[in-house]
């Protein structure tokens, strides 16, 4: 785009004569004329920016405030919950504790050892998951603190030598026996065993304590404002949103006349793109590219979730690099309130040539594709 074509673009969407003056009208976030062609936009402040001197500071910040106006989105996973009827209903707990003191001598969590544990995970696959929520970890922090290989999740088949390692790392925990390297530290464990002036004393007494005798109300609120409700949950399906998303998409497309692939994790779709890879790149590192339209130039589509600047700065470094490890043209729909509030997703604008779109301008995408716009 020239520097004609962009003054045009912006005089006619903010009504000024002078480009000066459409800049500060964007700045200031004063209505448009219409609703903008965010490509055209995003893509007529960039020549701004870059062809005039004299405009460069004013351009920059009328980026910056464009993008925080037409880069919003509706969706907000921090404040969405997806799948929760895959959510482990505390009934089921209730069972899985049941089968567990029942494998022991005094019915009583206080008897706890390996042998216990794993006739107990034979019984029921739930057994390391709950041992795991005694202790306060998620089966990933346990793998990582075990000194063997677990299972690939907790419900998997276990030995004897597995059991006896995780039930060893909760064991410690649990009775407070972990060592802290920084003498300014406290060992992480679960905040009610952290307690013990509130009654619950300590170890697995307390533990059987709660379990037999109930938890007061209090002690939820204490596990909420240091855990945070719905985490772990929102955490492992954050990947739905963008499944969602882009079935949303290829559907769109397809009903639009574009032909579109959808890439999964199978030996057939990492053939297709191993034509595309440039050489010397890693497949992993192009893992986020869901949909690839079809045809004499095909284009990448990914979409990439951010519900806070901090995780919007991390994912914007990962997809400005698919620019030098792609051979085709990517572009990208960005959901979720962080990026609209992260200061640098102008240099997304610029490195994916203004092919920046999100959940809300999904159809002008589509009609870019449609159109033969690449």
């Amino acid at each position: 785009m020239d520097f004609e074509r962009a003054s045009d673009i912006l005089l006619a969407l903010t009504r000024r004569k002078k480009v000066s003056d459409a800049l500060e009208w964007l700045v200031e976030g004063r209505q448009l004329a219409q609703p903008p062609d965010v490509r055209d936009l995003f893509v007529a402040l960039i020549t701004i920016v870059d062809q005039s001197p004299n405009l460069a500071e004013l351009g920059r910040s009328a980026l910056l405030a464009a993008t925080k106006t037409h880069l919003k989105s509706d969706i907000d996973p921090a404040a969405e919950l997806l799948a929760v009827d895959k959510v482990t209903r505390s009934s089921e707990y209730d069972q899985a504790l049941s089968d567990l003191v029942g494998l022991t001598p005094g019915r009583s969590l206080r008897d706890l050892n390996p042998a216990i544990v794993l006739a107990a995970q034979a019984r029921n696959s739930l057994t390391m998951r709950v041992l795991c929520l005694i202790a306060g970890l998620s089966f990933k922090e346990l793998k990582a603190r075990c000194s063997v290989k677990l299972p690939g999740q907790a419900q998997g088949r276990w030995n004897g030598e597995q059991v006896t390692a995780a039930f060893g790392v909760v064991d410690m925990i649990v009775r407070g026996t972990v060592e802290c390297r920084s003498p300014v530290a406290s060992p992480m464990r679960p905040v009610e065993l952290m307690m013990p002036a509130d009654g619950f004393g300590d170890g697995w007494g307390a533990v059987e304590q709660m379990r037999t005798g109930g938890v007061p109300y209090s002690v939820l609120l204490a596990q909420r404002a240091v855990g945070s409700a719905w985490l772990a949950h929102r955490n492992s399906t954050t990947g739905r949103v963008q499944d969602e998303v882009n079935d949303k998409l290829q559907e769109k497309l397809e009903a639009a006349g574009v032909k579109v692939r959808r890439l999964r994790s199978d030996a057939v779709s990492k053939a297709f793109m191993a034509d595309f890879i440039k050489d010397g790149v890693d497949r992993d590192t192009v893992k986020q590219v869901k949909l690839v339209t079809e045809g004499k130039a095909p284009m990448a589509i990914i979409v990439s979730v951010a519900t806070d600047t901090g995780t919007a700065n991390k994912s914007g470094a990962k997809l400005l690099g698919l620019v030098d490890h792609l051979k085709m043209r990517v572009a990208v729909v960005l959901m979720g309130k962080g990026w609209s509030q992260r200061r640098n997703t102008a240099d997304l604008i610029r490195g994916f040539d203004g092919r920046v779109y999100s959940d809300l301008t999904l159809d002008q995408l589509v009609g870019d594709l449609a159109g033969g716009r690449r």
